[in-house]
Formats: structure tokens, C-alpha cells, sequence
């Protein structure tokens, strides 16, 4: 439903920022199954930034991009990234309070493994101090 001269103008933006020093990648426009396939297996190593054109309408371009995601590698086998026999690193995106429940934080697990029970340390905070904690139930929902 976007109109062609705002969609034109949207690619040419979004060419010129991947294009610029800040980012150095090269755009891509996956508009096939073999461009989808071709892409997952490199575009990390040659800096490649694929692009795909959905439809919300009628899904146009939707299977593109669920073969480009079915192909890249899992990540859970990257030792470099994450290293899950280090010490505990969790890095806080969002903290709130939930009546009856008590204090609750969403963040992404960097290094280390965490289960339910398992007593941790928060911080440090602005004093460089660390407060002592437990975990009571953990839950995956991204």
C-alpha cells in the first residue's frame, strides 16, 4: 500500500546509510529463494546487508525472508560469542515491579548459565557495590 514514490524514496535512504563510513555494509535486495540462500550463507563475512520487501496485505516476500532466517547458522554453537563456562553475565534491558511478585528484569544472558534457585549478584551501582539476590523463575519469551 506504500506509494511507489515513497517507497523509492525509503530505499534510497536506507541504501545511503548502509552505504555510509558509519556502517560499510552493502545492500542487498533479496527477490528470490536462491538470493535468500546465497545471502545467509555469507553476508556476515563480506559484509552484506540483505533486504527484503514484505507485503502485510498479502505476504508478498514473507517466504524470502523465512528461508533467509531458516539458514543462518545457530548460534548456540558460536564459542567465541558466548561462552556459557565463564562467570554469569546479564545485561539488564528493563526492570519493573509486579504486585504480589516482587521486582522483575528482562535482559539478554551474555556469558555463564542461570536457573531458577540460583543466587546471584546485581551490579555494581553507582557506589561500585553489589547486591546479593535469587532467582525465582526464569522465563523465555523472545
Amino acid at each position: 500500500m506504500t506509494p511507489p514514490n515513497v517507497q523509492a524514496e525509503t530505499i534510497k535512504q536506507v541504501t545511503k546509510i548502509l552505504k555510509s563510513p558509519g556502517c560499510r555494509k552493502t545492500p542487498v535486495f533479496v527477490q528470490s529463494k536462491e538470493t535468500a540462500v546465497e545471502v545467509s550463507e555469507v553476508f556476515a563475512k563480506e559484509r552484506l546487508c540483505p533486504i527484503f520487501q514484505l507485503s502485510n496485505v498479502t505476504g508478498e516476500g514473507l517466504d524470502y525472508l523465512r528461508t533467509f532466517l531458516n539458514l543462518l547458522p545457530s548460534s548456540e554453537s558460536d564459542t567465541e560469542k558466548f561462552m556459557a563456562d565463564q562467570p554469569l553475565e546479564y545485561c539488564i534491558t528493563e526492570v519493573w515491579s509486579v504486585p504480589y511478585v516482587g521486582t522483575v528484569v528482562d535482559g539478554i544472558v551474555n556469558a555463564g548459565r542461570i536457573k531458577a534457585g540460583d543466587t546471584i549478584l546485581f551490579g555494581p551501582d553507582s557506589n561500585g557495590k553489589f547486591e546479593s539476590s535469587a532467582v525465582k523463575t526464569i522465563q523465555r519469551k523472545r
